[in-house]
């Protein structure tokens, strides 16, 4: 399989672009700014991925670009995509950049200029622009400061009304967008098999030699981790952005991988704990639990009306009625939830958006402050967990235990469909 170069296809960026000038208030302005190149040491640059917002409206994959998107007053908007000026000398070391006539082919967009040639025009839009929306991570940031230092200082910044239009149309994919996403996990499900099969028949593992074995199977069909994975053996799984992964590994650990690939620039999520040897029966009630509370979770999803608080919502109360059951936690269950006492084994969020970034631009409570409602197009995350330190005041067998089972979900039109669930626990 050959190595993906990253697209997307100009109906789709028409119908986006279409979509978020439907979307804008009248007199906004949104500054999309492209990554830079990345130093990663000395002159040595790291390997250059989109900002993803900027690729979701462009399809341009080259540093050092911006796309402004202007809507007057009449309702009128104006798209307009400013690239990196040709350098002919660096071209000889870096390759190629695009000309203006590739960047229009490319993205669909008549006006596109160097930005030489339109340093004024954001000035003179931000002047007319009443609301503001820059998207900017601290990557992109140095691309806005570098190029258009106007907007660091602009005081409209970060309109709400702007970031909700942008919001709602990152969130709910197509149909094209939710294919890119059912192929990122499958690659990612066919990665975690071979890593799980290295598990089962090799002595001796670190956690690094899986980590090879699932970054090996990604760069065979063309592509890249779409976060560091997290290889964490026996107490190392306690830590939820554990990414040393350089601890050895012992037959009576669990073993927690949490590891996402990247195709199309469309991101997959998946963690499974998997031990070498016959689980401690300590080991099995915390799965056992943690198992439950992803079934309860995914009901949810198919349930008329549910919202994704109320997905978390069921995780938790399973949970807690776990730890009350293995006598991890003292109190009813009423008094737990109330106290969130809970959160000593159970911190974080049941779901995360999941699209062109693994925890996904978009909202979570709409504009009467109401938790999101699942409906067709949301592509999200479940991923209960328990995290049980060596440190915790419990009985010994449960110390250093550490579980997470996590896959990625769709609303359709016909509901809930689970894309990672033929993936083995």
């Amino acid at each position: 399989m050959l190595a993906v170069t990253p697209f997307i296809p100009l109906s789709e960026l028409a119908f986006r672009r279409q979509k978020i000038a439907d979307l804008l208030p009248k007199s906004s302005l949104v500054i999309l700014p492209a990554n830079p190149i990345l130093t990663r040491n000395s002159d040595i640059e790291l390997p250059f991925r989109q900002e993803s917002m900027f690729w979701y409206f462009t399809g341009i994959n080259q540093p050092n670009a911006c796309l402004s998107i202007y809507k007057d007053m009449r309702g009128v908007t104006e798209f307009s995509l400013h690239i990196e000026d040709i350098n002919e000398e660096l071209e000889i070391w870096n390759g190629k950049r695009m000309r203006v006539e590739e960047a229009s082919s490319v993205s669909g967009l008549s006006s596109v200029f160097y930005i030489s040639e339109q340093c004024d025009q954001i000035p003179h839009l931000l002047n007319k622009a009443r609301s503001l929306w820059v998207t900017a991570g601290h990557n992109a940031n140095h691309v806005l400061h570098h190029f258009f230092p106007q907007i660091a200082v602009n005081k409209k910044l970060n309109s709400v009304s702007i970031k909700r239009a942008l919001s709602q149309l990152r969130m709910y994919k197509s149909d094209w967008e939710i294919e890119q996403l059912i192929h990122s996990a499958n690659l990612n499900i066919s990665a975690h098999q071979a890593t799980k099969k290295l598990l089962d028949s090799a002595a001796n593992l670190s956690e690094f030699h899986l980590q090879a074995e699932l970054e090996y199977y990604w760069k065979r069909v063309g592509c890249t981790f779409s976060y560091p994975a997290i290889v964490a053996a026996g107490n190392n799984a306690t830590t939820l952005h554990y990414v040393q992964n350089t601890s050895p590994i012992s037959p009576a650990d669990l073993v927690l991988i949490d590891a996402g690939c990247e195709y199309n620039y469309y991101a997959s999520d998946i963690t499974r704990t998997w031990s070498q040897s016959q689980a401690s029966s300590a080991q099995k009630a915390i799965v056992d639990a943690v198992q439950k509370a992803h079934t309860a979770a995914l009901f949810i999803t198919n349930q008329q009306g549910s919202s994704i608080l109320d997905v978390h919502k069921a995780a938790t109360l399973s949970l807690i009625d776990s730890l009350i059951e293995l006598k991890l936690l003292p109190g009813t269950k009423a008094e737990i939830l109330e106290s969130g006492s809970y959160a000593e084994f159970w911190p974080h969020s049941t779901s995360h958006w999941l699209g062109l970034d693994t925890h996904d631009f978009g909202q979570y409570k709409n504009e009467s402050s109401q938790s999101i409602q699942l409906e067709q197009g949301l592509i999200f995350t479940i991923e209960p967990g328990l995290y049980i330190p060596q440190t915790a005041d419990v009985p010994k067998e449960f110390q250093g235990i550490g579980v997470r089972l996590e896959d990625n979900i769709a609303i359709t039109k016909t509901g809930a469909v689970n894309l990672t669930s033929h993936l083995e626990c």
